[in-house]
């Protein structure tokens, strides 16, 4: 089986970072460079797997990500190197799929901006600059909620559901009640506004999910004016019903059916 030929379906990247990547643009780019090494380290392995020869799954198992990270360097100084060229077929695989939810951030990462480098000179990486600026340009309607989530993102839903159902308990406390100065129930611009401004500047540890796909949770509440109304009301829906919900109007399906495909994907969900 050929490394270039496997499907690559990896979850994004951006889940995994922590607060502390973060703290500066040196750690945030070690950081999407770790990443990614790790997930082209995975994919190398599951290829080998799958028809690999022998030498290329003792390669991907032997070789650390540290050691990946030089395999890139080496590659672009035009090194010889024991790795063949379809590993970093894979690899550019792995950076296109990423760049449709992480976009022009992947562009923090060292080993990505080598890769680039030889997309210019190597003959069968005719193409990828284009498939590159079209995954930004993916990564960006997601990030505006103007595309649906990647259906490998779903299987994070129960970290999801579970920040849904700290967001909903403070809720129920702070807003589902009439203003103070002019004894008015809240409205629906009231509610999109405490839904973002409570999301968008809370810690980074407290709505990782949340935040990264706050716009289009946005999007789908004004959509969905019988979910705002219940929120507004304090009629709060279970976070699991909610996120179905969201997902469901995302690809334009009934909740149920969105339940029943996810069941299907992630049995882990059930």
């Amino acid at each position: 089986m050929m490394l270039s030929k496997l499907r690559i379906s990896a979850p994004s990247i951006i889940h995994r970072l922590t607060r502390e990547d973060y703290a500066s643009r040196e750690s945030i780019s070690a950081a999407i460079s770790r990443e990614l090494l790790t997930v082209w380290k995975d994919c190398l392995i599951a290829a080998s797997g799958n028809g690999g020869s022998s030498n290329q799954l003792i390669i991907a198992r032997s070789v650390s990500v540290e050691e990946l990270a030089g395999v890139i360097a080496a590659r672009t100084q035009g090194k010889p190197q024991r790795f063949p060229s379809d590993c970093f077929t894979l690899f550019d695989g792995v950076i296109i799929q990423q760049a449709e939810t992480a976009g022009w951030w992947l562009l923090l990462s060292e080993s990505v901006r080598l890769r680039m480098i030889m997309w210019n000179l190597e003959e069968q990486c005719a193409g990828l600059s284009k498939q590159m600026g079209d995954a930004c340009e993916l990564a960006s309607l997601r990030f505006q909620g103007k595309a649906p989530r990647p259906l490998a993102e779903h299987q994070y839903k129960r970290k999801a559901v579970e920040e849904l159902r700290f967001f909903l308990r403070g809720m129920r406390g702070d807003f589902a009640k009439p203003d103070r100065k002019t004894n008015r129930p809240p409205k629906s611009d009231d509610l999109l506004r405490h839904v973002e401004e409570t999301i968008a500047t809370a810690k980074d540890d407290v709505y990782p999910y949340l935040k990264t796909y706050l716009d289009s949770l946005l999007s789908f509440l004004r959509h969905d004016q019988t979910t705002l109304q219940s929120l507004i009301s304090a009629q709060v829906p279970q976070p699991a019903q909610l996120y179905n919900a969201w997902g469901a109007w995302e690809y334009e399906i009934q909740p149920a059916t969105f339940r029943k495909k996810l069941s299907e994907l992630f049995p882990q969900l059930n």
